[in-house]
């Protein structure tokens, strides 16, 4: 919240696992909004992707082939406190996919 300009707007798109602490003091201040939604809509989503690559902000994210899929969602299920985002190859995983029936 802090980082919001005046009159800005938080939104926060899908559920969060744990309490949020607000200081309300400062939105009103700041004359700053919380809003929130389930999902995000295809604007709101293009409005997100070019506001990303205006600002030159990238999320940290790890090509992954659909082999490694089990192990990812055990490292998920255990903790993901980097914020990783795991992005599947599926060219790679189909050539692979193609490889491995060839030895068969």
């Amino acid at each position: 919240m802090s980082l919001l300009r005046k009159n800005g707007t938080l939104v926060q798109i899908g559920l969060v696992p744990h309490d949020q602490p607000v200081n309300c003091v400062e939105c009103i201040f700041k004359r700053t909004a919380i809003t929130g939604s389930w999902i995000g809509g295809i604007k709101a989503t293009q409005d997100c992707l070019d506001f990303c690559a205006k600002h030159d902000i990238h999320p940290d994210t790890k090509t992954i082939v659909a082999k490694d899929l089990d192990e990812v969602w055990d490292t998920l299920m255990k903790q993901n406190d980097k914020g990783l985002r795991y992005v599947i190859d599926m060219v790679k995983s189909k050539e692979q996919a193609d490889f491995m029936a060839k030895l068969d």
